[in-house]
């Protein structure tokens, strides 16, 4: 891990990083604080000079995007082009992308936030990302809203995935359906309500409401198969 990072790791970190590079979809499933941004950056560095990747995109609330750009510029130890995508028009985004391209400085590493991804979904399905770094990802636990539904098909046709959080369950079980929609379909499959229906007990008014939970040790169980 310390080959792709200026930073020396903790051991947790290093056995996040073995884990993630693994497997070509991973969740790091980290609580504040322990360094699960400076693990991405070390699995970017991994994939782009192990398997050729050269267009990252990293998703994320509006307000983290800033973060990113100065971890990378502090930590990343391999070469890579940054390019901000939170403040264009959309035909300033698609010029953005095209010059990083352009640069051909190691891999291109897109700053995008959530809102913006079903806004500027044709380009981001134009430009292929290869890999897609999910962060905060519980914010796009509704299945229904439409950036979740944007980082389920654009992580379709992505090669890695990670997803970043500490907190993926926020109000229900069932938040963890559209979080790993995008990660690994397989996982709890491509249908939210087979997934309610095997975790949820459901009841109220014409049985449409969640009363209780089932299951949550085998719900617990398989999404810790590809996370740390």
């Amino acid at each position: 891990m310390q080959e792709y990072i200026r930073a020396i790791p903790y051991k947790h970190q290093e056995i996040a990083f073995k884990e993630a590079i693994s497997r070509k979809e991973f969740a790091l499933l980290m609580e504040q604080g322990t360094g699960k941004t400076l693990v991405a950056i070390a699995v970017m560095g991994y994939r782009a000079r192990s398997h050729g990747v050269s267009r990252i995109l990293v998703v994320a609330p509006l307000s983290v995007v800033p973060f990113w750009k100065k971890e990378l510029a502090r930590y990343a130890n391999f070469a890579h082009s940054v390019v901000d995508l939170t403040k264009s028009s959309e035909a300033e985004r698609v010029s953005a992308l095209r010059l990083g391209m352009k640069l051909e400085n190691g891999p291109v590493i897109a700053l995008i936030n959530y809102e913006s991804t079903w806004r500027f979904y044709k380009g981001l399905t134009d430009w292929a990302p290869q890999m897609i770094v999910c962060d905060e990802s519980q914010k796009i636990k509704r299945y229904k809203a439409k950036q979740s539904k944007a980082m389920h098909y654009l992580g379709d046709n992505a090669i890695f995935k990670l997803i970043l959080t500490g907190t993926p369950v926020t109000q229900s079980p069932l938040d963890v359906w559209s979080q790993y929609r995008f990660l690994n379909v397989r996982i709890f499959g491509d249908n939210f309500f087979r997934f309610r229906n095997r975790y949820a007990v459901l009841g109220g008014w014409q049985f449409k409401q969640v009363v209780a939970y089932k299951g949550l040790e085998e719900l617990a169980a398989k999404a810790h198969m590809i996370a740390y």
